[in-house]
């Protein structure tokens, strides 16, 4: 009967607390203002033919690319006048010849015509995007590689940076964020001045998905030199200016079905829904629970920029089945080692060698309840009730 009513009276002094809390003075809950919001990175790749002038463009991209060893940079000029520089450096590992445009960096494969992977990767600068918009920046790209005598047949949107900046009543601090957060992620990491939070990140460097919280203004005046975003912004100086800012890459992007330009027009307002709701939020610590935790009151501006991208429409969702390899990714691989596998096995014709392969495989698997893993498989690509229904209908015939 004790431990009952210890245990009682504990629960309640817990729900006291609670309960205080909810109560006490709440920080940055007023005072900030939204500056501006949009896209602030866009890499795309193009699957582009060269109609026949391929070898010529090569060898001619090689040439500069040599000079620029030397030269640091080679100025060029597109048949209209534009423009541009050779750089020495590629983009690792498919593209070998990076060219730079006034609005974007433009990365080119030797790959002609494309395979499975784009053989153009376009990386499009910030002040384009902010200055120029999303597509007036892309039909640049579409227009210029056209000079080159591309044609484009298909594009695949490789990264994009979603974010929102606001003018703050005062700097967040890392024991603000870190006593708000809740997030999807665990792995966080931070940058300070002197003890000052500059930037907060939530989420793997490289990750599909990646937070950053940082001090814009700071950066504009230290690092990047952006100093247009004043006037972006409306301000004439960028004093406590912080940005909310995801980056989202190709996994993530095509997780959710996002494959174009359209698709990530479309889906940008839900999209920034998904992240500042369910893979991140700050909230007030005023529920034991954190899924029914009051959102903080700036966080409820972040998620409300939803609106401002557009209509928020319910995001797609791809399933594994879709991303894993086809059955022709295994045939082309296990294809390709057979050679390998032949040779050291001293055996010259293909037929014995698939042979010689498959009773080692058969084999291999003896022991080791290859229908158990096959049925693991299935599930994991969700064909485990296609599975079920075609025995079922066998049985019926």
């Amino acid at each position: 009967m004790a431990q009952l009513q210890k245990g009682c009276l504990d629960k309640r002094q817990k729900n006291m607390a609670w309960s205080v809390t909810r109560h006490t003075q709440i920080p940055l809950e007023s005072g900030f203002r939204r500056l501006a919001y949009g896209i602030d990175s866009l890499d795309i790749g193009f699957y582009v033919q060269w109609n026949g002038r391929w070898e010529a463009l090569h060898e001619a991209l090689q040439n500069k690319k040599e000079q620029a060893q030397r030269d640091d940079g080679v100025k060029d000029q597109t048949p209209k006048g534009r423009n541009f520089f050779h750089l020495r450096t590629g983009k690792a590992p498919n593209y070998r010849y990076h060219l730079k445009f006034p609005e974007y960096h433009l990365f080119i494969s030797i790959t002609n015509p494309p395979g499975e992977s784009p053989n153009v990767y376009v990386s499009i600068l910030s002040e384009s995007l902010w200055h120029k918009g999303v597509l007036e920046s892309v039909q640049q790209v579409t227009d210029d590689l056209q000079e080159f005598h591309g044609k484009i047949f298909k594009t695949l949107v490789s990264r994009c940076d979603l974010c929102v900046d606001f003018l703050m009543p005062e700097d967040p601090t890392l024991e603000f964020i870190k006593a708000h957060m809740v997030s999807r992620t665990k792995k966080t990491t931070h940058y300070e001045d002197n003890g000052i939070l500059e930037t907060f990140y939530a989420g793997r460097r490289g990750a599909k998905i990646q937070l950053r919280i940082y001090n814009k203004g700071k950066e504009i005046m230290s690092a990047s030199g952006k100093l247009w975003f004043l006037k972006e912004w409306g301000l004439e100086r960028p004093d406590r200016v912080w940005r909310v800012e995801f980056q989202i890459g190709r996994t993530a992007l095509k997780e959710r079905k996002i494959d174009t330009l359209d698709d990530l027009l479309a889906n940008a307002p839900g999209l920034w829904d998904y992240l500042t709701k369910d893979w991140f939020s700050l909230r007030l610590q005023d529920n034991e629970r954190q899924d029914r935790r009051t959102i903080h009151p700036w966080w409820q501006e972040v998620q409300a920029t939803a609106n401002l991208f557009g209509e928020v429409l319910p995001l797609g969702r791809t399933s594994e089945s879709d991303l894993l390899p086809s059955s022709g990714w295994f045939v082309k691989h296990i294809g390709g080692m057979l050679p390998s596998y032949a040779a050291r096995k001293g055996v010259r014709d293909i037929n014995d060698a698939v042979r010689e392969l498959s009773s080692e495989v058969v084999c291999y698997w003896y022991e080791k309840e290859f229908h158990k893993t096959y049925d693991k498989r299935l599930l994991r690509l969700g064909f485990a009730n296609y599975n079920q229904e075609s025995e079922g209908n066998n049985d019926k015939s």
